[in-house]
C-alpha cells in the first residue's frame, strides 16, 4: 500500500506532458552543455595563470599581479549580488549566452591592444572575466530543474562540478606549458576559443529558465497544454491523486479487519440557528 501511494504522489507531482523521452532528452542536453562548459572553464583556469604572470611581465610589479586579482574577485562577488535580479528579467540561456561571447571579446581586445594600452585592456578582463564567470555558472545552476527535473538536481550539479574540476586540474597544469612553448599571444587565443566554443554550444541547445524569456515553446501564450498548472488549477489537478491514496488506505483498513473510515464530504455542515 505504501509503493501505492509513493506511486500517486509521484503522478500528482509530475509536470504534464513530461515522458521518459523528454527527461532523457533534456539530460543529453545537459551534458553537451556541461561539456562547453568544462571547456570554458579550462579557458579561465588558463588564463589565471597565463594572466597573472602577463601582468607582472607587463608591469614588473608583484603589486599589479595581486591588484589584478583583487579586481576580479571583487567583480565577481559584485555579480553574483545581482545575479538574481538579472535571471529574473532575461533569461538563463540569453545570460550563458552573452557572457561567453563578453569575454571572447574582451579577450580579442587584450590580444589587438597595442603596447601602450595592455594595462588598461588587462584591467578591463579582469572585471569582464570575473564578472561573466560568475553570472554564467548562477544561470547555469538555475536551469538545472527545468533541463532535467527536481529529482535530478543532485547527478546534474555533481556532473557540472566534475566538469569544473577536470577543468581546473588542466587549466592549472598546461598553463605553464602553453605560455612557455607557444607564448602569451597563442595562450590567450586559446582561450578566446574556448569560450566562443561553449557560446555556440549554448546558441544550439533550447535552454529553460529565467526571467521574461525564458519561455519554452510549450510555454508560449495559448498553449494551454505547456502550461504548469498554478493556484486552484494545481489544487484540482491533484485531487484524483488524493482520491486514489484515499482508496488505497481504506483498502488497507478493510484488509486488516479496521472499519472503513467515513467518506469525506465536500459540503460543511450548516451554521447553528440560535433562538
Amino acid at each position: 500500500m505504501t509503493r501505492d501511494i509513493e506511486q500517486a504522489n509521484d503522478r500528482s507531482g509530475r509536470a504534464p506532458g513530461a515522458g521518459p523521452g523528454d527527461a532523457a532528452r533534456g539530460e543529453r542536453r545537459y551534458r553537451f552543455l556541461v561539456a562547453g562548459y568544462a571547456l570554458s572553464s579550462y579557458g579561465t583556469f588558463l588564463n589565471m595563470v597565463a594572466l597573472n604572470l602577463f601582468v607582472y611581465e607587463t608591469t614588473g610589479r608583484a603589486l599589479a599581479m595581486g591588484l589584478f586579482m583583487t579586481v576580479r574577485l571583487a567583480s565577481g562577488f559584485v555579480a553574483g549580488l545581482v545575479a538574481g535580479g538579472l535571471l529574473a528579467r532575461f533569461a538563463a540561456k540569453a545570460v550563458m549566452l552573452w557572457t561567453n561571447v563578453a569575454q571572447a571579446a574582451v579577450m580579442l581586445l587584450l590580444v589587438l591592444a597595442p603596447q601602450g594600452a595592455r594595462t588598461a585592456a588587462l584591467m578591463s578582463v579582469s572585471v569582464v572575466v570575473g564578472g561573466c564567470g560568475t553570472l554564467f555558472m548562477v544561470a547555469l545552476r538555475s536551469s538545472i530543474p527545468e533541463m532535467v527535473g527536481e529529482d535530478r538536481r543532485s547527478w546534474a550539479n555533481s556532473l557540472s562540478i566534475t566538469g569544473r574540476s577536470l577543468a581546473m586540474v588542466a587549466g592549472f597544469a598546461s598553463a605553464g606549458v602553453v605560455v612557455s612553448l607557444v607564448g602569451y599571444t597563442a595562450a590567450f587565443v586559446v582561450d578566446m576559443a574556448t569560450f566562443v566554443v561553449c557560446a555556440v554550444t549554448v546558441a544550439l541547445l533550447p535552454i529553460a529558465g529565467g526571467g521574461k524569456g525564458g519561455e519554452t515553446a510549450g510555454d508560449q501564450p495559448g498553449d494551454e497544454a505547456g502550461r504548469q498548472p498554478h493556484g486552484h488549477e494545481q489544487t484540482h489537478r491533484q485531487r484524483p491523486a488524493r482520491r486514489l491514496v484515499d482508496e488505497q488506505v481504506e483498502r488497507h483498513h478493510v484488509q486488516e479487519g479496521a472499519p472503513a473510515r467515513p467518506a469525506r464530504s465536500s459540503r460543511r455542515p450548516p451554521c447553528p440557528v440560535w433562538d
